[in-house]
């Protein structure tokens, strides 16, 4: 009994005193580089199609980095989608929209040429967050093209995309929200109490929301309302921005940045 209890506190000993398994914990920023996908559609010297990508190459190796990088151009693709695309490679992008092109030029003339672009900015590259905002156009006939702003926010320990909730302090949301309501306001000449539907916007119930589309910096905030999203297309994207001593009060103190040396939002 006695060689027992002793075997038993050895083996307590050593387990006390084995190391903690290391905590997992993603790089403070990475290494990068933006790269470019240009192909052109031509016949009998006439321009057809032309498409202008940038896309993002993740440097730094860690546990994630494929993962994270595979995630973001999902996205990218995805805001790149038509109502008919279904691919998850820029080069089937590009062979589907040709070959939609060629149906539709086989059967009536197209006159004119359809044009693609993505372009990209890193915005947050620091404390365990990454920012990338991207800016689509595209023009496959019609009036007029389409361009809309894009972003995605990640922790770089677990990959999470982040949402504008997710920074915000819950209990001071609706305050955030009155703050960008009132600078909305401002922007677009309206005074506090005026109705948002008779000057011609599309708010639901006649009531201010925020956007879903964001861009984190440590210059501050930026919110983007696309076209068509609460306007008509003449009033093209709205942001509303918020330096980063204005947010201060409302960013969760995991999220806090420091200081932009030069650069703005």
């Amino acid at each position: 009994m006695i060689k027992k209890t002793i075997l038993s506190l050895n083996a307590l000993v050593l387990y006390s005193c084995a190391p903690n398994p290391p905590e997992v914990k993603g790089p403070e920023s990475i290494t990068f580089r933006i790269e470019t996908i240009e192909e052109k559609l031509s016949k009998d010297s006439l321009l057809q199609m032309r498409f202008y990508i940038e896309d993002l190459k993740i440097d730094t190796a860690y546990a994630s980095s494929e993962s994270l990088e595979g995630q973001i151009r999902r996205h990218l693709l995805e805001n790149n989608m038509s109502s008919e695309g279904n691919y998850s490679t820029y080069a089937e992008m590009i062979k589907q929209m040709m070959e939609e092109y060629r149906t539709l030029n086989g059967e009536e003339e197209i006159n004119q040429s359809w044009e693609l672009s993505q372009s990209l900015q890193v915005v947050l590259n620091e404390n365990g967050l990454f920012g990338l905002q991207s800016s689509h156009s595209s023009y496959t006939g019609g009036a007029h093209g389409n361009t809309f702003i894009s972003n995605q926010t990640y922790r770089l320990d677990n990959q999470n995309l982040l949402t504008l909730d997710s920074l915000l302090i819950p209990a001071k949301k609706q305050e955030f929200i009155a703050i960008c309501e009132s600078k909305f306001r401002q922007e677009q000449e309206l005074e506090p109490t005026e109705s948002l539907d008779a000057k011609g916007f599309w708010f639901k119930e006649d009531r201010f929301y925020l956007p879903e589309i964001f861009s984190y910096s440590p210059a501050g905030l930026s919110l983007f309302y696309n076209s068509y999203e609460i306007a008509p297309y003449a009033y093209g994207i709205i942001e509303i921005r918020l330096s980063k001593e204005e947010i201060a009060p409302f960013i969760r103190g995991e999220y806090i940045l420091a200081a932009a040396p030069t650069s703005a939002l």
